[in-house]
């Protein structure tokens, strides 16, 4: 059936999305002063002008006027929900940061990570002067452990003493924006604490959480390797916290990174070996009834145990309602199922359309509901197996169709050999899933559990090292590339009108194909061209660290400190992002290991340093601006009749809180106090500087600082 009278039979694919561009406009608006009860009272005005018109000329045909007003009011409806969402944030940012007396319960699986333990929980109450006062808050809990430390389990109530504190944003420019992604699931306040008290019994494990603690336990008694039992908890209960950082990268490197994020994929298996162990339950119009419920009641259950991630539930909104269509002998239509789902979730959370997986998951679902049944159309054979690979490799492609642009703009990367891997890693997970679900289910007979997860090991190194093999191909990533968010939305409608024009045979939308290609190419050849041309440095905000990066043209360097270079992981969550915009992959170089070329400009031209300056200090020149960095108390020892003439000083960590001393030294706009500096002395570097009227920039609470090649301002 032709795609176009699909959608029109589809009520719910027009309203979605002029709900979600309303719920857009208002997170691109934020920070405006707009109304929604002047976009309201425009409506309304316009209603009434259609009313008066209509009354004064009845012959008139306003049938486009009124479907206009009603795109508004939907519109209008989407920016009204966001703005509910976005009040509700900037309430909670409001509670005062001044250490609280809270009683909170723990809502989801405790993350070790080194000393620390990172968990979810909802505070139920703070106590002041006046008594206890009920709240119910999200808060994301870093709790620091030692030895002897109670760490708290899924359901454990706690009573801590510790400030609320907001989320900070990104340190660096485009760097991964870890607020906005708690807030897409309703976490505004962060809290840190070292001797929880328990406030409490222990759980009992049946909330969904605990249910998960001890289906992984079980996944634990096996005795897995490693690598095998972070596999195999991805795979069926959507835990991630324990695959390696290999296993991620060979998965990544492979294309098939999308198995361990639960989907539609894992609840269809589950539907469909419910829907067979059930068969006898269709002898009878009861027994439809009560496998339909039982079926629709097991995935729900599924998905709160898997943590109601946005993928998810989505598949299971999907299957709820085509199940029940079903039972009632209804005709399925499946877009605007799709649609549907989309919209209850974006009425109950308008957040969770900046959620990547949200936008991932369904556009490869919309991908494959698209292209998959022409492409499968192509090629016909009689085989049943060879039949079989060809679905699975459209459905791999129709799926990567809709969901490249997304994966170039957020990931800057393409698996090579996505086809390849798909072919045979989808039957595997599903007979994975199947066996590991069966173990579970007989986990209590030993004999049964103790085969099942030997054979369930052979079925995970079998998956884990076919795809260490593709992995290890030549090309099998393409990465570091850079596209726009406009380019992103080019591409998308390129790849629509492209199946418009190819399978469809609508030749019609020819031209205005042409006109977008054009456009995504003059937008690239654009930023190439700047990107030859750029002169650009950044003092860094890394915690800790001391990192100040310089691009010139496509040459860069990153500096950073002897003896504190950060790892892979650092660099990668700080700057990757920042490195991809900009073209560049720079070396990374110690202060204490600046070499004659680099000095002179060599590796970076227009960077000129000299150093060893009055101790261990270091003197920069980039873009016609001088730089000191002060990284020695040397500094305090020298004196000279003149002062030096510079744009930026740069203080880190090592030097005392003399600004005083500085400024008799040194004339400079601005000082900057960068993230190696203890949050203890960046209190006095602020009272002193404002003391003596200095102007400081303190980099670990307003951010990295652009060097540009025009000033030295934001």
């Amino acid at each position: 059936m032709p795609l176009l009278p699909i959608l029109r039979k589809s009520p719910f694919a027009r309203l979605i999305f002029l709900y979600a561009a309303g719920i857009a406009f208002a997170d691109c608006t934020r920070n405006y002063c707009l109304s929604v009860t002047g976009l309201l009272l425009i409506v309304l005005i316009l209603w009434l002008i259609l009313w008066v018109t209509i009354g004064a000329h009845r012959n008139l045909n306003t049938g486009w006027i009124a479907g206009i007003l009603v795109a508004m009011v939907i519109f209008v409806c989407g920016v009204w929900a966001a703005e509910i969402d976005i009040n509700r944030e900037r309430q909670v940012q409001s509670i005062p940061e001044s250490p609280l007396l809270c009683r909170m319960v723990i809502i989801d699986m405790p993350d070790p990570e080194g000393h620390a333990v990172n968990a979810t929980a909802r505070v139920l109450g703070v106590k002041t002067p006046e008594g206890w006062i009920r709240l119910n808050l999200k808060v994301r809990l870093h709790i620091s452990i030692d030895s002897g430390t109670y760490i708290p389990r899924p359901g454990s109530e706690l009573i801590v003493r510790t400030q609320l504190k907001n989320i900070p944003l990104p340190a660096n420019p485009d760097e991964f924006n870890y607020r906005k992604y708690l807030s897409t699931r309703h976490i505004y306040k962060q809290a840190f604490i070292r001797t929880p008290r328990r406030g409490g019994g222990d759980p009992v494990g049946v909330s969904p959480c605990g249910m998960r603690n001890r289906l992984l336990q079980s996944f634990r008694d096996m005795e897995l390797e490693p690598a095998y039992y972070g596999l195999v908890s991805a795979l069926t209960l959507g835990y991630k916290e324990d695959v390696d950082a290999r296993t991620k990268q060979a998965f990544t490197r492979a294309g098939v990174m999308h198995i361990m994020a639960l989907s539609g994929f894992n609840v269809g298996i589950i539907a469909v070996v419910l829907g067979f162990l059930l068969g006898n339950f269709d002898r009878n119009p009861a027994g439809k009834y009560a496998k339909t419920a039982i079926i629709i009641l097991f995935l729900w259950l599924f998905a709160l145990v898997t943590g109601l991630s946005p993928s998810v539930t989505r598949a299971t909104v999907m299957f709820s309602f085509v199940l029940t269509g079903r039972l009632f002998h209804r005709q399925v239509n499946t877009y605007n199922i799709l649609f549907v789902s989309a919209f209850l979730l974006l009425t109950f959370s308008p957040g969770m359309l900046s959620d990547v997986s949200f936008q991932l998951s369904f556009a490869a679902v919309a991908g494959i509901l698209v292209y998959q049944p022409y492409l499968n159309g192509l090629l016909t054979f009689k085989v049943p197996l060879v039949r079989k690979i060809w679905q699975l490799f459209t459905l791999s492609i129709a799926a990567q169709l809709a969901t490249f642009p997304l994966t170039l703009f957020y990931f800057h990367q393409f698996p090579v050999y996505f086809w390849l891997t798909n072919l045979y890693v989808v039957p595997l997970v599903s007979i994975i899933i199947i066996i590991a679900g069966g173990y579970l289910a007989l986990a209590w007979i030993k004999p049964v559990a103790l085969f099942a997860g030997k054979v369930l090991a052979v079925f995970l190194k079998t998956l884990f090292l076919s795809v260490t093999v593709v992995e290890k191909l030549p090309f099998s990533l393409i990465s570091g590339v850079y596209i726009n968010g406009v380019q992103a939305t080019l591409l998308m409608m390129i790849i629509l009108l492209l199946g418009f024009v190819i399978l469809f045979r609508i030749v019609r939308w020819f031209p205005v194909l042409l006109v977008l290609m054009i456009a995504f190419e003059w937008i690239h050849l654009t930023h190439t061209k700047k990107l030859v041309h750029q002169q650009t440095g950044l003092i860094s905000g890394v915690r800790g660290k001391t990192a100040i990066n310089f691009i010139s043209g496509r040459k860069a360097i990153l500096l950073v400190n002897a003896g504190m270079l950060p790892d892979y992981n650092d660099l990668t969550w700080s700057f990757n992002n920042f490195w991809v915009k900009h073209g560049v992959n720079p070396s990374v170089i110690s202060f204490d290991s600046m070499d004659t070329d680099l000095c002179n400009g060599q590796v970076v031209p227009g960077l000129y340093c000299r150093p060893l300056w009055r101790g261990n200090n270091i003197l920069m020149t980039f873009n016609e601006q001088r730089l000191v960095l002060l990284r020695d108390d040397r500094f305090y020892s020298f004196c000279s009749k003149h002062s030096l003439q510079a744009d930026l000083i740069i203080v880190t960590g090592s030097l005392s809180v003399h600004p005083d001393r500085i400024v008799k030294e040194i004339k400079a706009s601005l000082m900057i106090i960068d993230g190696s500096v203890k949050k203890s002395n960046v209190w006095r570097w602020k009272s002193e500087c404002e003391k003596h009227g200095i102007t400081c920039y303190v980099i670990p609470e307003r951010g990295a600082f652009p060097i540009v090649s025009n000033g030295t301002s934001r």
